[in-house]
């Protein structure tokens, strides 16, 4: 027996994966603008001047210290202090949040306490939808059961998909709130459905709001976790790296009702050890001052705009509009496949975007593309013009 077949077959769902990682990055390096990452501003520095200091500060003092696995307290005070302003509920700092390195790694290590060995536990999730709600239920030792969504519906969510598909195995319903890849906020109705189908059949809902810092004028961004009962049955992440457009910081934070948390802390060192103290220093200094960040959702609603009216009356292309977060969904399935355009873009538009395949199996049918990448909003959209021009003249729409 060689060494690959000794491995867990649960990790074949990263097969390829690396392959496609290191082309890309490869990419970089000739000349190719790389839209695909949904890394703000990539590759343009992004770090506020006064976060920037608070980490020079920071190398003074404590910084090549351990804080606690679960985050220093005055680290998780400030979260509790964003946490009530921004989704509506207060937690106690000792209580009811971890600081983790960063929201995919939150997701195993907050759903493995549910997975038991040799159950195969189900976790559904819409598809498409962030790739990690896929790979991560497999990895934790449990089984990922895609639920569809329709364009026709701005991708929300058809709650009787998921009766459909409920099990006595089912244990997680995870969701993306604002969705990635789609940028769809889930409607009000359609969460107090959710809410409902949750406690009734006694589950958990962990969903991951990293977007939720970037819903757009004219979208609600419900938390789910304050609805009645819902605080029992959900684990909620969100991170600095979207909102802030500090993905390399990798901070986030989780927030459950205690009976889960204690589970978590008691194996925070086992899985997070200890998240980076200096970067703690600059995320407190961002969250003490965090002005730039309703700067940098108005620019990207500008930039959605444009990109929107660039890429929606393309033949062949459906153009989902943007309602959050910084990138488009296209629907490029009467067009071609996601490889045919992907590399028809890499070669006609001299740009990278991500294939659907990242976002379940559903997703096969499109493309995802950050307008959000560049700090400079004219060179980000004569990308997005050259990638309108290539599609235009796409051999099918010829």
């Amino acid at each position: 027996m060689n060494v690959r077949e000794m491995m867990d077959p649960a990790y074949s769902v990263y097969s390829g994966l690396e392959g496609h990682m290191m082309a890309y990055e490869a990419l970089r390096h000739s000349g190719v603008d790389l839209f695909g990452w949904a890394d703000p501003f990539y590759p343009d520095p992004s770090i506020p001047q006064h976060v920037k200091q608070a980490i020079i500060k920071s190398l003074d003092g404590e910084a090549s210290h351990y804080t606690l696995p679960m985050g220093s307290l005055k680290m998780r005070t400030a979260v509790a202090e964003r946490v009530k302003k921004v989704n509506g509920i207060e937690i106690d700092p000792n209580k009811n949040i971890v600081i983790t390195s960063g929201s995919d790694l939150s997701f195993i290590y907050a759903i493995r306490p549910f997975m038991v060995p040799g159950e195969e536990n189900e976790v559904m999730m819409p598809t498409p939808s962030y790739g990690n709600n896929f790979k991560a239920p497999v990895l934790a030792g449990g089984k990922s059961v895609p639920v569809p969504t329709y364009s026709e519906d701005g991708y929300d969510l058809r709650i009787e998909e998921f009766e459909k598909r409920l099990t006595p195995k089912t244990k997680i319903i995870v969701l993306t709130n604002p969705n990635n890849p789609t940028t769809t906020v889930y409607k009000r109705e359609t969460l107090e459905k959710m809410a409902k189908f949750v406690i009734k059949n006694n589950l958990i809902l962990f969903i991951d709001q990293c977007f939720e810092d970037l819903v757009f004028d004219g979208y609600e961004m419900v938390n789910i976790i304050t609805m009645p009962g819902m605080f029992e049955h959900t684990i909620l992440v969100s991170s600095f790296s979207k909102g802030m457009g500090l993905c390399g910081f990798r901070l986030a934070y989780i927030v459950a009702q205690y009976d889960i948390m204690s589970v978590l802390h008691a194996n925070a060192v086992d899985y997070i050890g200890a998240p980076s103290t200096m970067i703690q220093a600059g995320i407190l200094a961002a969250l003490e001052d965090s002005t730039f960040m309703e700067e940098y959702r108005q620019e990207y609603m500008a930039r959605g705009k444009v990109a929107y009216k660039l890429l929606s009356d393309i033949p062949n292309v459906y153009c989902h509009k943007p309602e959050s977060a910084f990138f488009l969904w296209l629907d490029t399935s009467r067009l071609g496949t996601k490889e045919e355009i992907y590399d028809y873009l890499v070669k006609n538009a001299n740009v990278a975007i991500t294939k659907g395949t990242a976002y379940g199996p559903e997703a096969q049918i499109g493309v995802r593309i950050v307008y959000g990448s560049k700090k400079n909003r004219e060179e980000s959209l004569n990308v997005i013009k050259r990638t309108r021009e290539a599609l235009l003249n796409y051999p099918k729409n010829k």
